[in-house]
């Protein structure tokens, strides 16, 4: 039973290794202690999560935006009904 993995060698790229069944218990306690990004960097569900969590914040962006320009419109107005009034 052999399986190939692929993992990050930092600036040297990356690399295949030959999993065999002699040594496929040291490899799961590899994948325990060090995870590989890739399983959940690219697993639907979490790319699901992050682009609802990026729609939210857009959201939010736009309700501080809005309430900005509500705040910058009401405070002319009181200038101007107060020049007005002078």
């Amino acid at each position: 039973m052999e399986h190939s993995r692929y993992h990050s060698n930092g600036a040297r790229g990356w690399s295949t290794e030959i999993v065999t069944a002699r040594n496929l218990a040291e490899n799961k306690i590899y994948d325990i202690l060090y995870p590989s990004i890739e399983k959940w960097w690219n697993d639907p569900e979490s790319k699901r999560k992050r682009r609802v969590a990026k729609y939210k914040l857009y959201s939010a962006e736009g309700k501080i935006k809005s309430s900005f320009k509500k705040g910058y419109c009401w405070i002319g107005r009181k200038c101007i009904m107060m020049v007005r009034r002078l």
